[in-house]
């Protein structure tokens, strides 16, 4: 393992023991196709491999294709009870082993969408204005959960722009791309923080923690101000997936996972990897996706 890469603000990255390296946990799984998205409802994980949406039993390994489609699954979200997928042209229900779907007509479809308390919070392409007609602009579009299967043809879409990724937790739905807003069933937002590219979010009760501009940084829901800085990391230009869990938070480095506590500290390697991507825990394990296959580790 390289030493000596110098983080700007703490100090040299440590390298820490992981449960990846050596230890007994979950059976390997690889997938069939490239996975676009991780998720767990609790009690299982379900992938996003190719065009296919599959469960995962983490005990056992083993996989069941839930729904195929005729392009990829970009993202997956859970409530618990239903899991909703997203393909460019979709939005997909699973829910009592029935899928249903509303087609999008003339939106273009974002890679990322959040669900909480009976609302789809989807990122979708439209026109941005008159001016500039051909500049898509990624905007917020409301849709009841209720109405997946039906028609999506007068969605109510907000005012906010070049939204790249979500984030819910108890304290609601956030939103971040130039900025990081706070949104509400009715579609009324607030603005949080302005940070050009955020590419990482994450989000408990008090507080939003997001990547951007090379830094990950924390902000307070209630009282936001200005960002706390966490980490300065070295791979600027990454598309960042960033988990919240145990206390520490966990993105993709140049390392591998990566890991700090909540509260700041100094980062360490929590598993040296090639490239992971999608991380999301489940019982106590950080879970991720590396060359196609599934990869585990105790949360510290």
């Amino acid at each position: 393992m390289p030493m000596g890469k110098l983080w700007t603000v703490l100090g040299l990255l440590s390298v820490i023991a992981c449960g990846a390296c050596g230890s007994s946990g979950p059976p390997a799984v690889s997938f069939a196709g490239a996975v676009n998205d991780l998720t767990s409802d609790g009690t299982a994980l379900y992938a996003a491999v190719g065009p296919t949406l599959v469960k995962v039993e983490p005990a056992t390994g083993a996989q069941t294709v839930l729904a195929s489609t005729a392009l990829d699954v970009m993202s997956i979200h859970t409530d618990g009870d239903q899991v909703f997928f997203l393909t460019p042209s979709l939005i997909g229900l699973l829910a009592g082993g029935q899928v249903k779907t509303t087609m999008f007509g003339a939106f273009g479809i974002g890679a990322s969408f959040a669900a909480k308390d009976g609302m789809l919070y989807v990122i979708v392409a439209q026109i941005a204005n008159a001016s500039a007609p051909f500049e898509p602009a990624e905007d917020i579009m409301l849709m009841p959960m209720a109405s997946v299967g039906g028609d999506a043809s007068a969605p109510q879409v907000t005012g906010i722009h070049e939204v790249k990724t979500t984030a819910t937790s108890a304290a609601g739905v956030f939103l971040a791309g130039d900025y990081l807003f706070a949104i509400t069933p009715d579609g009324s937002e607030s603005m949080l923080a302005a940070s050009l590219g955020i590419s990482g979010l994450a989000v408990d009760e008090t507080h939003a923690y997001f990547i951007a501009d090379g830094t990950l940084s924390s902000i307070a829901l209630a009282t936001p101000d200005v960002p706390t800085s966490l980490a300065i990391l070295d791979d600027v230009s990454k598309v960042h997936w960033l988990a919240l869990a145990g206390g520490h938070l966990y993105w993709n480095g140049a390392l591998g996972v990566e890991t700090v506590p909540i509260g700041g500290g100094t980062p360490s390697v929590f598993a040296a990897g090639d490239d992971p991507r999608c991380l999301t825990s489940l019982g106590g394990r950080l879970y991720w996706i590396e060359k196609n296959e599934l990869r585990s580790a105790p949360l510290l």
